[in-house]
């Protein structure tokens, strides 16, 4: 398995070199790149080895992600310059509030939801985006994962070193189906909905959207490369 899909009977990128430069750029958008960090314009002039007849990655697949990546690296650029700008130019903050211990009436039913990934910072790159705009915290930080808080319940995602690589997941089977999100307005669904890609999330039934659940139901149903499925929801309409 790899990361992306394998062609056999036509010209492929070299599977080593491609997982190598992800491997680089992950661990520039994780803050610890091994060495120079990788930059937009790294992503943007990468070549690869290509193979024949052979088991390489699929082109068009891996171009994808790597203009997915360029546009990541590029606005963080962007981003990082504003706030450099920004920082000249504000005062200095005052100390941050000590945090209260979590209330009774954050404490919900369920503790805590932990998913598997095959690639963590990949992952992390998909998952703190789409909870980072639900309004979610980040909370834990450790080799093999990351999880994010919402109130008294927070999610992980971990590459586990007991994960059984060989095993791709599969919603449709017994298990898990999808995580469903309350979003705060419908103007929040579209606005995740119209920026998902970006972010490696695609659009489930989009000849349905926003109606797939039916009439009364606004949701967007997103899936990524892992095929983990969300729906986020917005409140129902009182009007």
């Amino acid at each position: 398995m790899g990361r992306f899909p394998r062609v056999r009977l036509r010209e492929g990128y070299h599977a080593a070199d491609v997982d190598e430069f992800i491997d680089q750029v992950e661990a520039t958008l994780a803050g610890r790149p091994d060495g120079k960090p990788v930059t937009a314009e790294d992503v943007r002039t990468v070549m690869f080895r290509t193979v024949r007849m052979g088991s390489g990655y699929d082109e068009q697949a891996v171009d994808d992600e790597l203009d997915r990546l360029e546009r990541v690296l590029s606005d963080r650029a962007k981003q990082a310059e504003q706030n450099s700008h920004a920082q000249l130019a504000a005062p200095a903050p005052a100390a941050p509030p000590v945090a209260a211990p979590l209330s009774t009436s954050t404490v919900t039913p369920l503790h805590h939801i932990e998913i598997w990934t095959a690639h963590l910072w990949s992952g992390v790159e998909r998952w703190g985006w789409l909870l980072g705009e639900l309004g979610w915290s980040p909370f834990q930080q450790w080799e093999y994962g990351r999880s994010w808080r919402c109130g008294g319940l927070y999610l992980v995602l971990e590459e586990s070193p007991s994960l059984l690589r060989d095993v791709s997941y599969d919603r449709m089977r017994p298990g898990l189906n999808h995580l469903a999100f309350r979003a705060a307005s419908r103007e929040q669904v579209d606005a995740i909905a119209a920026s998902a890609s970006y972010y490696g999330w695609g659009l489930l039934f989009a000849d349905r959207h926003p109606y797939a659940g039916g009439p009364e139901h606004y949701a967007a149903y997103l899936e990524d490369a892992e095929g983990f499925e969300v729906e986020i929801v917005a409140p129902v309409s009182t009007g």
